[in-house]
């Protein structure tokens, strides 16, 4: 082989040596894209399911609606309970003890001082409580409730009264249920469900005085097809307590109660809407 030809056969034989090593580090460049796409695909998979829990948790923290509506002060005033504080007294008067909240919540706390006279409770008493980083919903709970104490939200201003007083001052507020009650069963099961769950007292009528809160109530009853008519008005037993009404043509439960019993039933509708919606 002659010298020139020597020399094109190297210069073709080093071509090709070189196209070969390009489709190697290309095959191998698409080797790590395509790992990568691999790898990158379960945290994909794994961002989606974790972002399908959130969706669900916003729609499971729908409240219940009831009329009449919060006030803004109202409103104002159930935001502030949820806030953190972190307190401690010791030997604090009862009235700078109250003081105080008032000052965090930003509302007037007017006491009702004939009540707590009659069950013997002072502004002078001492309070002494660590309140280590709760909300002050918890807080107020725990200074009041040892003197038998609670609060009642007003439509503009918060009353701190006795309990006893506390379950003479009944509210009444419409709850709507057409969402969860479509039969007749479904509102004797779910006034069953309020009645026992201890979110207050109950009277009842004389037919069924001190009974364990049996289905209708007195405001309504099922005939044997399933059909429900209207009862007769109840007559009461003379215990101070809530009662329950249905007003079928509006789909809703008109519930008599006091301001914190109202607060659980709104917790407890909202838990029982919840469970229902369960995958």
């Amino acid at each position: 082989m002659s010298g020139i030809l020597r020399q094109k056969y190297v210069v073709a034989m080093m071509g090709c040596l070189a196209a070969g090593w390009l489709v190697i580090a290309a095959n191998a460049a698409d080797r790590q894209v395509a790992k990568k796409i691999q790898a990158d695909q379960p945290a994909a998979e794994v961002a989606a399911l974790k972002a399908k829990p959130a969706v669900k948790q916003q729609t499971m923290e729908m409240k219940q609606p009831f009329f009449p509506a919060l006030t803004q002060f109202e409103k104002n005033f159930q935001e502030k309970l949820d806030e953190t504080i972190d307190e401690e007294y010791i030997d604090t008067p009862l009235e700078d003890v109250l003081k105080h909240f008032q000052e965090l919540l930003g509302v007037s706390l007017v006491v009702s001082r004939k009540a707590l006279d009659e069950e013997g409770v002072s502004l002078e008493d001492p309070i002494s409580v660590s309140i280590p980083k709760l909300s002050i919903r918890s807080a107020l709970s725990l200074i009041l409730k040892p003197l038998d104490l609670t609060y009642v939200v007003e439509r503009d201003f918060v009353q701190i009264t006795t309990k006893y007083q506390a379950q003479e001052m009944l509210k009444t507020r419409v709850y709507p249920v057409a969402d969860y009650c479509q039969t007749p069963d479904d509102y004797l099961a779910l006034e069953l469900a309020i009645k026992n769950a201890s979110v207050g007292k109950w009277r009842y009528p004389k037919t069924n005085a001190g009974g364990g809160g049996g289905g209708g109530g007195g405001f309504f009853q099922v005939s044997p097809q399933g059909i429900m008519m209207q009862s007769p008005p109840p007559v009461y037993t003379e215990e101070n307590g809530g009662t329950i009404s249905v007003v079928f043509p509006s789909k809703s439960l008109v519930i008599s109660q006091t301001y914190q019993s109202h607060e659980k039933i709104v917790e407890l509708l909202n838990q029982l809407r919840q469970a229902r919606d369960l995958d």
